[in-house]
């Protein structure tokens, strides 16, 4: 009885919470800032990869992304992204990458508000420190991104090699 008491108690409180504090509406927000935001992600990281000499990290980057979602969904637009992906350009480039990289943090900034909100946390630091960490974590994601993708290409040549010179690894 005690435990169906406290049960309820949490419950109230947690879907109280939720609705006191625009749970839905939060959520809402979470998903299209997050959605909104990864396709200058990937015009951000396709950038940076292709500036740092790997020009096939966009077909890698896209179907590290789009993998997950349903193929109905996924295919026409993947196909879309990467044609964008690997258009070179040379107007306004460095202006565009620092736009895509602005835009790509306004994501992280609602996965804040959102967790921030969530927490019953006040939110204390300015807008700049918020921002720059934001731009720090897109970055850190793109580092992420670009790594996976070397390990993708690579990871199957070093585990021959491996199992050439060791061949106890092989089983």
């Amino acid at each position: 009885m005690r435990r169906i008491v406290a049960v309820r108690r949490v419950l109230g409180d947690a879907l109280g919470h939720f609705n006191d504090d625009d749970g839905w509406a939060m959520a809402s927000h979470l998903a299209i800032s997050a959605l909104m935001a990864l396709f200058p992600f990937l015009i951000f990281a396709t950038t940076l990869a292709s500036f740092l000499g790997a020009q096939a990290f966009s077909e890698t980057a896209v179907h590290l992304v789009f993998d997950t979602w349903p193929d109905q969904i996924a295919e026409p637009i993947s196909k879309e992204v990467v044609n964008v992906l690997t258009v070179q350009r040379g107007d306004l480039l460095t202006y565009g990458v620092l736009l895509a990289a602005f835009f790509a943090s306004n994501g992280i900034e609602a996965l804040r508000t959102s967790l921030n909100r969530a927490y019953r946390v006040v939110e204390s630091r300015s807008l700049i420190h918020r921002r720059l960490q934001s731009l720090l974590f897109v970055l850190i994601a793109t580092i992420g991104f670009v790594a996976i993708s070397v390990l993708l290409v690579f990871a199957p040549l070093i585990a021959r090699l491996a199992v050439a010179r060791f061949a106890w690894l092989e089983p």
